[in-house]
Formats: structure tokens, sequence, C-alpha cells
């Protein structure tokens, strides 16, 4: 009987010693960012309807446009250095190097000058 419940356990145990670890196997997490636009004249008034855009080594790796809020989140994202941009109607309103996961709270500050269509000509 004990050979039977030592054999038993042996062959339990034996494939989990024998596999690398939880650890070595997991993927890396994903990151996340996210804030709340606002306009820096009024100190607190969300913007509105403008895209917050991430790149890495230009190549963007997500966007978000915001609500009445202000509020954006941009999920799935590796670690690293990333340029976060604000734009509107093709004009770039702010831009910032981040690090994630370190900056994942990102509030951002922008001119409400530099929130209006840009013309053609």
């Amino acid at each position: 009987m004990k050979s039977k419940i030592l054999f038993l356990t042996l062959w339990l145990v034996w494939p989990m010693a024998a596999s690398p670890s939880v650890r070595e196997t997991r993927p890396a997490e994903m990151c996340s960012i996210a804030g709340t636009v606002y306009y820096a004249s009024t100190k607190r008034k969300p913007v509105s309807s403008v895209w917050v855009v991430l790149r890495q080594n230009a190549e963007q790796k997500g966007q978000f446009l915001t609500g009445d809020d202000g509020k954006y989140y941009i999920g799935k994202l590796d670690e690293g250095r990333y340029d976060l941009t604000v734009e509107k109607t093709g004009v770039q309103m702010y831009r910032s190097q981040i690090n994630l996961p370190q900056d994942n709270k990102y509030d951002i500050s922008v001119d409400q000058r530099q929130t209006g269509t840009r013309r053609s000509r």
C-alpha cells in the first residue's frame, strides 16, 4: 500500500517538478494608461473630443477619443517608453514621453487656444 501511495505521489508531482515554473511561462503583464485632459487656463475644465495617441518607435500603439468628461484610457500596452500626443483636427496640442508602467495615471493640461480647428490654405 505504501509503495502505491509513493508511486502515485511521484507520478503526480514529477511532471510539475520537471516543468518550468509558472513565472517562466507566464507572459509579461500588459500595461495601461488613463487620465483626464484639462484646459490649462481654467484649471480643471475637461477637454472633450480630442485624441490621446500613444506611439512607440514612431508606430501607433493606441488611441482614445475623450468624452465630455475629458477622460481617456488605453490598454493592452507593453512596458516601455512611449510618445504621448493630444491631437484635434490635425493639430498637435500636447506632446510628452511617458514610461509604462510608472506613468499609468497621467493627467494632461493643454492650452485652450490650440483646440480650435485648423484652417486650410
